[in-house]
């Protein structure tokens, strides 16, 4: 099931609001960085230092004195890898990913991207550290919707989260269902 670019994005804030909600129920304080208006059009909210910018993931959240990045995202398939037996994977633009680590280093905060399956109706999480790890950097030739290329995972890193309705187009997350956010979130040892 593909998704046109507008449906995309409809669906991809759709997502990204009912996360916010659930963060809401679940007590946690929340900063969302939202697009901008910029001279050019829209652009990423951006952390800004010296000599650089780098762009903030979606959210930061936090609950006792413990805040972290959040970096929200809809996706209506998952990726297959041919050049290894079809492996599930999904994919983020490769300069939001490097923003995104960036970030997180500069913070000394640690972050999560957080994927809803229209595919599956699955959500699924892993740590920014995580990914790292095992990040594939894809450029040449760059997928139509990935032109600065782009950064993959496979899927059996990430972990359970929730549920949601694809048949719908409803978002139905049961996030208690598994574990609590903050369970979810909960501080990791650096290792």
């Amino acid at each position: 099931m593909r998704i046109d670019k507008p449906e995309g994005l409809r669906i991809g804030r759709l997502f990204e609001s009912e996360f916010a909600r659930q963060a809401d129920i679940l007590g946690y304080f929340k900063c969302r960085h939202c697009d901008q208006l910029g001279v050019s059009g829209v652009k990423a909210p951006m952390l800004d230092g010296p000599w650089a910018g780098y762009r903030l993931p979606d959210f930061t959240l936090m609950q006792g004195g413990d805040a972290f990045w959040v970096e929200a995202k809809y996706k209506s398939e998952i990726t297959r890898y041919r050049a290894n037996n079809n492996e599930l994977q999904h994919g983020i633009d490769w300069p939001n990913w490097q923003d995104y680590i960036k970030v997180s280093k500069i913070s000394g905060q640690r972050g999560y991207l957080v994927i809803g399956e229209g595919e599956t109706g699955e959500i699924i999480y892993a740590g920014f550290r995580d990914l790292h790890a095992v990040t594939r950097h894809y450029d040449d030739p760059a997928p139509v919707h990935f032109t600065q290329g782009a950064a993959f995972w496979p899927r059996h890193i990430f972990k359970p989260f929730g549920h949601f309705s694809p048949q719908t187009g409803q978002m139905h997350f049961s996030f208690n269902e598994l574990k609590p956010l903050s369970d979810v979130f909960k501080k990791r040892k650096a290792g």
